[in-house]
């Protein structure tokens, strides 16, 4: 289980129940939004589900994680168009295809390639935002 401040995780898989804004993406600050449904997020639910948003469009699908390792099933998704996010959707896809493993450290969620190197980092998502 991973630690926060000293405190388990919320649940036994750490992220289960939990939801966050990307900040970070493969080195990129990511901008900020005025739609906030369209941000990049993820929201991690106890069944294995996932949602969010890649910066453009709306995802929908599943995870596993085994200890500090996490996978992501077949992603499903909005096909709208966004010529502004391109950059952004291409990373967030990149960095949730490339992710091997992850770690929350504090208020933040970060992601990692086999090789160690950072995709993605994020930042707790207030509640009320957490159910989009």
């Amino acid at each position: 289980m991973t630690q926060t401040n000293g405190q388990s995780s919320p649940a036994p898989n750490g992220l289960a129940g939990t939801a966050w804004n990307a900040i970070e993406l493969s080195g990129m600050a990511v901008p900020a939004q005025s739609a906030a449904d369209r941000a990049p997020h993820l929201v991690f639910a106890a069944d294995g589900k996932l949602s969010g948003a890649d910066g453009c469009n709306r995802l929908v699908g599943s995870y596993s994680v085994k200890g500090e390792a996490i996978t992501f099933g077949q992603m499903a998704g909005t096909q709208m168009a966004c010529p502004q996010t391109d950059e952004v959707t291409r990373r967030f896809r990149a960095a949730l295809k490339g992710t091997a493993h992850w770690r929350v450290t504090a208020d933040r969620l970060e992601f990692y390639g086999a090789t160690g190197k950072p995709l993605a980092v994020f930042d707790r998502r207030p509640a009320a935002a957490s159910r989009r």
